[in-house]
């Protein structure tokens, strides 16, 4: 992927693992990119859902975490 270097900001990705729309090995491919660039990234799955991530309400505490911990390497 041409446009990921170790310039990259830190990347959570969050994705519903029955998601129709985007591919489960695309998110795959990309986390492997970041990795390979030394970009901090972190995936994670919701098991039950979809594109839209509404299946998992449990996992939502888990993804404020994450996106709080981002938004403290950021700000």
């Amino acid at each position: 992927m041409e446009y990921i270097s170790e310039k990259c900001v830190p990347t959570a990705v969050f994705h519903g693992k029955h998601d129709d729309l985007v591919p489960f090995k695309h998110t795959l491919e990309f986390l492997k990119e970041l990795t390979e660039a030394n970009v901090k990234n972190n995936l994670l799955v919701f098991e039950k859902s979809g594109h839209v991530l509404d299946k998992d309400p449990e996992m939502w505490s888990k993804t404020r975490g994450i996106m709080e911990s981002y938004a403290e390497i950021l700000f």
